[in-house]
């Protein structure tokens, strides 16, 4: 596979990943509860940060509006 047919797949997996987090969040930001319908923007982010050993899994990650 060519790299650019790699970086395909992760921006796939990325995107896929950040709508599981925000469906399973009900798209509401997890800090304040408002509804992301209701943001101009919002960010799916780690709870563990990665420079502090979090992972890029699901269940360490949050939908937050900004």
């Amino acid at each position: 596979m060519s790299k650019s047919g790699k970086r395909d797949d992760q921006s796939m997996h990325k995107a896929k990943l950040r709508d599981a987090v925000v469906k399973r969040d009900r798209e509401i930001c997890t800090c304040c509860r408002r509804s992301l319908e209701n943001v101009s923007k919002f960010d799916v982010d780690h709870n563990v940060p990665r420079g502090a050993g979090g992972s890029d899994i699901l269940s360490n990650q949050s939908a937050l509006c900004r």
